[in-house]
């Protein structure tokens, strides 16, 4: 994930009082030593606020090449379970 919109995301969410934090250099399974940015969240849906904010604010700020990038973001997205809690990469 760009850690531009992991950013964003987590501010999103932050917005809402959910809790989603951004882990650089995150090495899921079958990444066989890659690394990308990813989201920790207890929950998809703190993910998935995050998202739609980040996308509101911006389309307020007219901001339409991030905006592809969120939902170009949204159609690959993979995760994985962290104990509690969800890794979203």
């Amino acid at each position: 994930m760009d850690k531009h919109i992991a950013e964003g995301i987590e501010e999103g969410a932050q917005d809402f009082g959910k809790e989603v934090e951004v882990r650089e250099d995150y090495s899921g399974r079958g990444m066989y030593g890659d690394t990308t940015t990813a989201l920790i969240a207890s929950d998809i849906s703190d993910v998935i606020v995050g998202m739609i904010q980040f996308a509101v604010n911006m389309k307020e700020a007219e901001d339409d090449e991030t905006i592809d990038l969120i939902c170009k973001t949204a159609e690959h997205l993979r995760t994985d379970q962290m104990g509690l809690g969800i890794v979203v990469y």
